[in-house]
């Protein structure tokens, strides 16, 4: 059985393994990861070290495509409402919550994570590569609504804080930098609950980087994190999720409240919600072997023929660890098994049944 993917658009180079970072002496020039635009580097410790801080304390990652919309005015929950498919309206003030921009077909136009600062005022936290787009269909629903748009930070910067001391710790720097910067603090859930995002301006990165080191963060590179996001099933809008994909394909059900009233995409969402399955879901693959295929390698079934392909893979002590796209009649099939073209086996479970 053949399936096409019907196009993932992403570029398969994002993530691919490009030599792996264990850190460089003085002067040496550190491997860099490709991430939505950005160089950021693999490595800047040694793995163990970059894992112990992500698992057990924090670590803190250069997030350089990080971009917050500030929507504010006496109709902002309501404009926010019939857009996105989260329940805004009842989110509380100092609420967070994930939610997602659809179009009228019900695919993704980003993935967002909102936070309700007070009764008139909302952050929107989304990607680089989607702020155009998530720019321009807000300016066209505004029509007589009273509410206004703003990106914060003219020359803006960012780490993700992650770990259990991550939320911690991302909050002493606030007062510090605040003064010199304004920084903010938005509370994320990337891989694990307590994750934070550290948003300021380009010019006080080596500022709010000196509080992190101070307050106990790890610096961590793009190699750690992203075994930690792929391990977790953190789907990345961008990397393992674009344009083309309907909304609950990556695993973003969470993002949709089907209880709510009409918004972008409302009726073909509620239809394969009650009534259907979606033929391609994310799922996480798990390898035995040390071979890491590419992103973007198809993924075969017994029979050789296609039944979906890879977004993300990262190195592990036992193999790799992979999330990719399998369609609904493999998935139902009862195999327990995949492989790449060049004979790469996975086993694969579903993200919702599992957690890393």
């Amino acid at each position: 059985m053949t399936f096409r993917d019907e196009g993932s658009g992403l570029d398969a180079g994002a993530t691919s393994p490009a030599g792996r970072a264990t850190g460089a002496k003085h002067g040496e020039e550190l491997a860099s990861a490709r991430v939505l635009g950005y160089d950021v580097p693999r490595a800047l410790c040694s793995p163990e070290v970059e894992r112990d801080a992500i698992l057990s304390s924090a670590g803190f990652l250069h997030a350089p495509w990080e971009r917050v919309l500030e929507v504010q005015g006496p109709d902002a929950a309501s404009f926010l409402h019939v857009l996105l498919t989260q329940h805004v309206k009842g989110v509380a003030v100092g609420g967070t919550v994930r939610a997602a921009l659809a179009n009228r077909k019900g695919h993704l136009e980003a993935d967002l994570t909102l936070h309700r600062a007070d009764e008139l005022r909302f952050l929107l936290r989304l990607p680089s590569i989607a702020k155009e787009r998530v720019g321009s269909v807000l300016e066209s629903h505004r029509i007589l609504e009273d509410v206004s748009f703003r990106w914060l930070h003219e020359d803006p910067d960012a780490f993700l804080v992650v770990g259990p001391e991550a939320s911690r710790i991302a909050s002493l720097v606030v007062p510090n930098a605040e003064s010199a910067g304004a920084a903010l603090v938005m509370s994320v859930d990337e891989i694990g609950h307590g994750d934070a995002l550290v948003t300021f301006e380009r010019s006080r990165r080596e500022e709010v980087e000196a509080q992190l080191r101070e307050h106990g963060a790890t610096p961590i590179g793009w190699d750690a994190f992203d075994r930690r996001r792929i391990e977790r099933g953190r789907a990345w809008f961008g990397i393992d999720a674009d344009e083309e994909r309907l909304v609950p394909e990556p695993g973003f059900d969470d993002r949709i409240h089907y209880d709510k009233g009409c918004y972008l995409g409302q009726e073909p969402l509620a239809r394969l919600h009650f009534r259907g399955t979606p033929n391609w879901e994310l799922v996480r693959l798990r390898g035995t072997t040390h071979r890491e295929p590419t992103p973007g390698a198809s993924l075969q079934d017994g029979e050789n023929e296609r039944v979906g392909w890879l977004t993300s893979v990262s190195h592990t002590e036992d193999g790799s660890v992979a999330l990719g796209y399998l369609h609904r009649r493999f998935r139902e099939s009862g195999a327990d098994f995949v492989s790449t073209p060049d004979g790469v086996r996975f086993i694969w479970e579903r993200l919702v049944d599992s957690d890393a």
